[in-house]
């Protein structure tokens, strides 16, 4: 549990390459930004990823003030994401 004011309550990633997520649980995060671009209470990321993989993980009870309650991926126009074998609860 945490809380992130630019976005990506738990998790904020900027930049390219490569971000891979597997066997993991996301809970009660919460992002307060109110930001029109930002969002994500549990993970958030800034510019596009070459490859953006996330298996095998559980997402629960996360917030975004802005977008995303759980996710928010920005400026994602030339990257590949995949969840694969995941739960999103509210």
């Amino acid at each position: 549990t945490s809380a992130g004011s630019d976005g990506g309550g738990a998790v904020f990633v900027g930049g390219g390459g490569t971000l891979i997520i597997e066997d993991s649980a996301f809970a009660d995060n919460r992002s307060d930004s109110t930001s029109a671009f930002s969002g994500g209470g549990a993970l958030a990321t800034e510019r596009s990823y070459a490859t953006f993989r996330v298996s095998n993980t559980t997402f629960s009870g996360n917030l975004a003030q802005g977008i995303g309650g759980a996710v928010f991926l920005d400026d994602f126009d030339t990257g590949e994401a995949q969840f694969v074998t995941s739960t999103f609860t509210g």
